[in-house]
């Protein structure tokens, strides 16, 4: 049988913000529109910024971006043929 599972209540609590959240956007409908738009188009781009700079800060991550912008894997070049 598989465990049984806890409350979250972060999870909860998050989940049921959200859901008031929708509700007030939705209830005042196009007049509170412009401002949540101020709100959700930055907030994408925010967080990608973040997680890139995270990516960067990584242990061995330059590997990875040689890999991906030169062709390149520990400095010496990919044979093809």
């Amino acid at each position: 049988m598989g465990q049984g599972s806890y409350f979250q209540w972060e999870v909860f609590l998050c989940a049921w913000l959200t859901w008031i959240i929708c509700f007030l956007c939705t209830y005042q409908g196009v007049k509170i529109s412009g401002y949540v738009v101020w709100i959700t188009v930055p907030m994408p781009v925010i967080f990608v910024f973040i997680m890139v700079m995270n990516g960067f800060t990584l242990q061995n991550s330059d590997y990875g971006y040689r890999m991906y912008l030169k062709g390149y894997e520990n400095d010496e070049p990919v044979d093809i043929n």
